[in-house]
């Protein structure tokens, strides 16, 4: 289940990435910034 978790995690990094290159708009691209943050701040715990 542990891995599972990681690996959620990990496609939730490469969706925000892919998610912030595509984004013409510059308030969904700080947005889904900090849910990038977060989810990699989450990651580390």
């Amino acid at each position: 289940m542990l891995l599972q978790a990681l690996e959620t995690e990990r496609g939730g990094i490469k969706i925000y990435t892919a998610a912030i290159k595509a984004a013409l708009n510059e308030d969904l691209k700080k947005e889904w910034g900090e849910y990038l943050d977060e989810t990699r701040t989450t990651r580390r715990c």
